[in-house]
């Protein structure tokens, strides 16, 4: 049986809605590897540590001039560390309007196909 990047993609995001607590637990974990699994081709590293999405874009990947490229994201919401609403559309780049903080990270709000 063949499985498509957005059959992935769809189910990660049915799960999501589900139980977002454990789908954020599940990705949001990464772990050491080895240098074999860092030289790998196509399963994307962050500073010597993988993840299940760096994993499963091992599986689904694209290649284009610049090289190899992760076929799935995963969408953040930003927040305000010190728990400021923050405004729809705001990045990590963005400041908190209400106390200046710099925004970071939350929860995964979507997955996505890349391209689409």
């Amino acid at each position: 049986m063949k499985v498509t990047t957005k059959q992935v993609v769809d189910l990660l995001n049915e799960l999501l809605q589900t139980d977002p607590d454990a789908i954020n637990a599940l990705f949001n974990n990464r772990v050491i590897c080895n240098q074999t699994i860092i030289d790998h081709p196509t399963v994307q590293i962050f500073q010597g540590k993988v993840g299940l999405l760096g994993i499963l874009n091992g599986l689904f990947y694209r290649t284009d001039g610049k090289g190899v490229r992760g076929a799935i994201a995963a969408l953040y919401e930003a927040v305000c560390p010190t728990g400021c609403p923050t405004p729809p559309g705001s990045t990590i780049h963005d400041k908190c309007a209400e106390c200046s903080t710099q925004l970071m990270l939350g929860k995964i709000s979507n997955f996505i196909v890349m391209g689409e």
